[in-house]
């Protein structure tokens, strides 16, 4: 077994039929990704169940939340352009990763309202999962969400993922103790998993 696995690329474009994959720059995506995330748009909280993130009420909140994103050490945040709306609808990041063990978490992922429950979110994902296991060859693939969050924890089993446990006040986030379940895909089950999730993009 190797003793290091790569960093995920900060230069790359992953596309497919539906989607285009590309790292954010704050310079660049700011305004349209914050018009993708902002509750006026939205008419909701997008980032309710996210660790300690607020609500996105206007754009210098939302610069403070990117910028810091950005600045992480062992993460890499991607922006998701969708060509049926021709627009950028969201972002995920490949996160807490892990090159030494070849373990990396996809996580902090939000769309705007009109992206969800459409073909956006299985298309990225393939193509993400797809880099993991396949460019990069990462041993096991980690999706954590609040257990408050059903929509996550349903998309998280519909993507493939098994279920690993719940950790009971994992952290405190706006002021409230977090249970968080735990799922992973790891490399020897990408194959099938693979297959059933290009199932899905039909």
């Amino acid at each position: 077994m190797r003793e290091e696995w790569g960093f995920p690329s900060r230069n790359i474009c992953l596309e497919n039929k539906a989607v285009v994959i590309t790292v954010a720059d704050l310079d660049i995506d700011l305004t349209p990704l914050y018009m993708a995330a902002s509750i006026a748009k939205n008419h909701e909280d997008l980032f309710q169940y996210h660790v300690n993130v607020p609500p996105m009420i206007d754009e210098k909140k939302f610069e403070i939340y990117l910028t810091n994103k950005l600045k992480q050490p062992s993460e890499v945040v991607y922006k998701i352009f969708s060509k049926r709306l021709n627009e950028i609808v969201g972002c995920a990041s490949l996160m807490n990763i892990r090159p030494e063990h070849g373990s990396i978490e996809v996580g902090s992922i939000w769309y705007s309202k009109k992206a969800q429950r459409t073909e956006i979110n299985t298309s990225a994902m393939y193509l993400l999962f797809s880099y993991v296991f396949e460019t990069l060859e990462y041993r096991r693939l980690e999706w954590k969400c609040n257990s408050r969050n059903e929509a996550s924890m349903k998309a998280a089993v519909r993507l493939g993922f098994e279920y690993e446990g719940l950790f009971r006040q994992h952290v405190v986030s706006r002021g409230e103790n977090r249970d968080t379940a735990w799922y992973s895909i790891i490399d020897s089950e990408w194959k099938d998993k693979k297959e059933l999730l290009s199932r899905k993009l039909t």
